[in-house]
Parts: C-alpha cells; sequence; structure tokens
C-alpha cells in the first residue's frame, strides 16, 4: 500500500469517525430527556417502595428501645420500650405528627391508627417536658398505675398483643419489602 492509499483510508477512518461522533452527540438530548423524565423517576419510585423512614423517624425512642425487645423469647416487649412508646406518642400528638405514624402503623395492622391516636391524646397529660428536658424524663404516672406497661395496656386492649408490637417493630424499619411485595400482590 502506497502513502497515498494509507492517508486516503487514514481521512475516511477519521471522516467516519467523525460522522459516528456528530450522529451520537445528536442523540444525547434525548438521552437526558429519558434519564431525567424516565429513568430518574422510576428509580426514585422503586426505592420508595423499599425505603421508609416515617415511623423510625417519628418515634425515635421506641425504636432505640425496641433494640433490644428479644421477639423469641418475650410476647410482648419490656417496661423501657412501653415508656418509650408512651413518650413518642405524646410528642407526636403535640408535634400533630401523631396521624403520620398511625396512618404507617395502620398499613400493617387495621385498626391501630385509631388506638394510636386516642392513645396519644392520653398519654399527652403524662408527659410535660419543661424546655430542654427529653419527655423520657418528664413523664410522670399516676399514682394509681404501678408501671408503664400497665398504663399502655390499660389505654386500648390492642396493646396487649404481640401481633401489633411485631407490626410496630417492622414499621420501625427504615427499609423493607413490605410496600414493594403489597403493590405486586395487586397486580
Amino acid at each position: 500500500m502506497t502513502d497515498t492509499q494509507e492517508n486516503l483510508v487514514k481521512s475516511f477512518a477519521g471522516a467516519e469517525r467523525s460522522r459516528r461522533v456528530k450522529a451520537f452527540l445528536l442523540t444525547v438530548p434525548v438521552l437526558v430527556f429519558l434519564c431525567f423524565f424516565f429513568f430518574y423517576p422510576l428509580v426514585g419510585m422503586l426505592v420508595r417502595s423499599f425505603y421508609d423512614p416515617t415511623v423510625h423517624d417519628l418515634m425515635p425512642r421506641t425504636a432505640i428501645a425496641m433494640e433490644s425487645w428479644d421477639r423469641e423469647a418475650e410476647s410482648v416487649p419490656s417496661e423501657p420500650i412501653y415508656l418509650a412508646f408512651a413518650a413518642d406518642l405524646a410528642e407526636n400528638r403535640q408535634n400533630r405528627t401523631i396521624g403520620r405514624v398511625a396512618t404507617r402503623v395502620n398499613y400493617g395492622l387495621s385498626g391501630s391508627r385509631s388506638a394510636i391516636t386516642g392513645s396519644g391524646r392520653s398519654f399527652e397529660r403524662y408527659f410535660n417536658p419543661a424546655d430542654g428536658v427529653d419527655f423520657l424524663d418528664a413523664g410522670t404516672l399516676p399514682s394509681d398505675v404501678s408501671s408503664w406497661k400497665q398504663l399502655v395496656t390499660a389505654e386500648n386492649r390492642l396493646f396487649k398483643k404481640r401481633n401489633f408490637w411485631l407490626v410496630l417493630d417492622q414499621k420501625l424499619q427504615t427499609t423493607s419489602d413490605t410496600q414493594y411485595l403489597a403493590a405486586l400482590d395487586r397486580v
């Protein structure tokens, strides 16, 4: 092959490469459009189907206390969990966020929304924190009640049931496949 032929092949290859780059650059706006208006929302919906921090973020004391619950050995949680639960419900009632907690738990156990909102209203009177004092430290039991467990279970019979605490524990997890599986179940 002569130099002229080699130069001709190189110029054809360069022209072909330039043509391919221009063709790709013409498709970039379509690819960007697809990413922003199709793939990004699709990925967002998939993430939200597994990630839901609502209950965990609104009930931080209960989330921490529930970590110590031995689900195998104990049928219902221990005393500190009931105190944390009552304190979180009272605080959510004061912050007007109890409805969000109750709705999320109700997704897992029907009938728990009214139990949670009503109990939050009742527990609010036992927690009157001063500025800067945590709700747990501000809680006072009435004189006729010996424990937070007794107070909470007397408020609503649902709180005596192991199933409620298992559902609450599940909702306290920030990631779960229950929403994703429920959506697939409806298909």
